[in-house]
């Protein structure tokens, strides 16, 4: 009796992820993208990182990931611009967040590091699509999660109606282009709670 004891103990232990809820931890993880601009009468362009500084995020006991990325939280590193991005491309006064959700595989839960790519459903802008994500995920001893993309996820301004905002954004701004197709990455930390 024992022994079936101490070998239930020990499979719970191993297994505890398998039925763990996790918690992203906001201030270790980061969401971001790559903006490229062509300026007037050149041929110069300039390639800018812009985060989100408002992200939240879980993942459930049966591999269900959320995540939920406020919008107007936006740091381009220049206020006006911010403003700009929050006002004409995001339209946060009617589409305040995007939310992604994913299925992660038991597997991809289990401690160690793995690769994978899954596929998500992302909400933007009244829009939804699903996007593949490349990523890599460690699962320490402690059962913390940290999911990195190995390569950006190449997001269309066309799939999430964002051409209008983009064209208004050139107008303003001066530039001849602001290229329509945005890279983004993410290093998401998740706590077992």
């Amino acid at each position: 009796m024992k022994n079936s004891t101490k070998i239930l103990s020990l499979g719970l232990l191993f297994s505890s992820s398998l039925f763990a809820n996790w918690e992203l931890d906001t201030k270790q993880s980061e969401v971001s993208y790559l903006s490229t601009k062509i300026f007037k009468g050149s041929t110069a362009s300039a390639t800018e990182k812009n985060v989100f500084k408002a992200v939240t995020g879980t993942v459930s006991k049966n591999g269900t990931a959320k995540l939920n990325i406020q919008l107007s939280s936006v740091e381009t590193n220049i206020p006006i611009r911010n403003e700009r991005m929050i006002k004409h491309v995001f339209q946060t006064d009617k589409f305040p967040s995007a939310t992604i959700e994913a299925k992660l595989p038991e597997a991809l839960l289990k401690q160690g590091q793995h690769r994978a790519e899954i596929e998500g459903l992302l909400s933007l802008h009244g829009k939804s699509a699903k996007i593949k994500i490349p990523m890599t995920i460690d699962v320490n001893a402690e059962g913390k999660i940290v999911a990195t993309s190995t390569s950006p996820i190449l997001l269309s301004a066309q799939t999430f109606a964002f051409n209008d905002g983009l064209k208004k954004l050139t107008e303003l701004a001066g530039l001849e282009f602001i290229t329509t197709t945005v890279p983004v990455s993410f290093v998401l930390s998740f706590n077992k709670q």
